[in-house]
């Protein structure tokens, strides 16, 4: 329960809890305690490799990452530009069609 509380006070994103030998269910104090706070609790009903859970994790807070910084450079591109008449908008639907390109 303390161990919980602390996750909740960390702001911890969820808690993953593998049901079996040592979880063979949740108490129900820990489910109450976890929905007072709002708190997302993971269960897994089979062994899983802690790799296996978090690679795609990792590839897509890299990936967001990288996207963030290439955002952040065409905003700053889109907020330099000075009005040019009628081509404005066109060079500002370039540069945004850059953030997230078509795949």
């Amino acid at each position: 329960m303390s161990y919980l509380k602390n996750l909740i006070q960390q702001k911890a994103s969820a808690l993953c809890i593998e049901l079996g030998v040592h979880f063979p269910s949740i108490p129900h104090e820990i489910i109450d305690l976890a929905e007072r706070h709002n708190f997302p609790l993971i269960t897994l009903t089979k062994k899983v490799k802690f790799v296996e859970i978090t690679t795609d994790l990792h590839t897509l807070l890299i990936n967001c990452n990288a996207n963030f910084k290439r955002v952040r450079i065409i905003l700053q591109k889109i907020i330099a530009i000075k009005p040019l008449g009628k081509k404005t908008p066109v060079k500002f639907h370039k540069l945004s069609l850059k953030c997230f390109p078509y795949r």
